[in-house]
């Protein structure tokens, strides 16, 4: 499923991939932080950047390779200081 929502986010179908992120982070408890971060990058992909941060900020611990969708975020969000 998380396959066909990168795809789809890659196919300019991000709506259709965030409703497929969203049934992911029903179904799988054990990689929620992963999902969160695939989840802010599509919300980015729908220039949805202040769910996207908030998405990111709710991640338990953000991986390093996490930073460059984070700092991609700020800059949508117009906070280039913090990116």
């Amino acid at each position: 499923m998380a396959s066909l929502a990168e795809a789809l986010t890659y196919s300019s179908r991000a709506e259709e991939a965030e409703d497929l992120m969203l049934r992911i982070v029903r179904f799988d408890p054990l990689h929620q932080d992963w999902i969160k971060w695939n989840l802010a990058w599509v919300r980015w992909h729908t220039k949805n950047c202040d769910e996207a941060l908030q998405t990111m900020n709710s991640m338990s611990d953000i991986p390093p390779m996490a930073y460059r969708v984070l700092a991609i975020i700020q800059v949508c969000r117009g906070d280039t200081q913090k990116a």
